[in-house]
């Protein structure tokens, strides 16, 4: 599959998982976890996904995501969240670290704006990639007023306007490692990015649960879970009867 027409099947997807939202969720039981050789860890349930794992350590929680594009094997990104005031653990391996709950960010998928969205989160977004694509009203009205600029995408980003931007971090998703020239570049003007591998999930209610990842930039993942919770007893009630 080329480059264009698994933007496309990214397009598409975005389109749909907001109808998906409609239907699906979860919370399962939150679990007891030495993940990090530390007890006071919890590893949050996480159901049906496969990319992606949250460690909550009470004033901090790790996020994880694996094999964030195709053809990967054992590749793990580690993102580490934490509120301000918080001492940052000396003894945690991670990538980056970003202090939520973060207030401005750019997405470069649809399907991101969708889970913002959901979490009423939707003023955070202040840049957005592919306006022709995205039908969420309030973002839409933002773009057509001039308050939320188009960045373009893959070659085409426009670094300066990012800069102008000035986002707390920046939601993207890879699908060759001919995206790590891109976020080097961004990264090193200050600026976090985060690889979302939702894409990837196979089935709907996976992709669904990636909420619960996006809320924890937004300090509710409380939220994130409640909606998935819902969300999946709906699609299974529809799917059984």
């Amino acid at each position: 599959m080329n480059l264009q027409a698994i933007r496309v099947s990214l397009v598409f997807t975005g389109i749909m998982i907001p109808v998906f939202f409609v239907f699906l969720t979860c919370r399962g039981p939150v679990n007891r976890n030495n993940a990090q050789g530390n007890n006071d860890t919890e590893l949050i349930d996480v159901k049906y996904a496969r990319e992606f794992s949250i460690e909550d350590f009470g004033n901090y929680r790790l996020l994880n995501v694996f094999n964030p594009w195709q053809n990967l094997n054992d590749r793990k990104l580690s993102y580490l969240l934490y509120k301000k005031g918080t001492s940052l653990p000396r003894d945690l391996h991670y990538d980056i670290a970003i202090q939520v709950p973060v207030k401005r960010v750019i997405c470069m998928s649809t399907t991101h704006i969708a889970m913002i969205g959901a979490l009423d989160e939707t003023a955070s977004i202040a840049g957005i990639s592919g306006k022709q694509y995205i039908y969420n009203s309030i973002v839409r009205s933002g773009i057509e007023s001039g308050h939320i600029p188009d960045i373009g995408y893959e070659q085409s980003l426009n670094y300066e306007m990012i800069v102008t931007i000035k986002p707390e971090v920046i939601f993207m998703y890879g699908v060759t490692g001919d995206v790590t020239p891109i976020i080097s570049r961004i990264e090193s003007l200050g600026i976090p990015v985060v690889l979302n591998a939702e894409y990837l999930e196979n089935n709907p209610l996976a992709r669904t649960e990636w909420i619960k990842f996006m809320a924890c930039f937004y300090d509710k993942l409380e939220e994130g879970i409640d909606f998935f919770r819902h969300q999946e007893e709906k699609y299974l009630a529809l799917k059984n009867s």
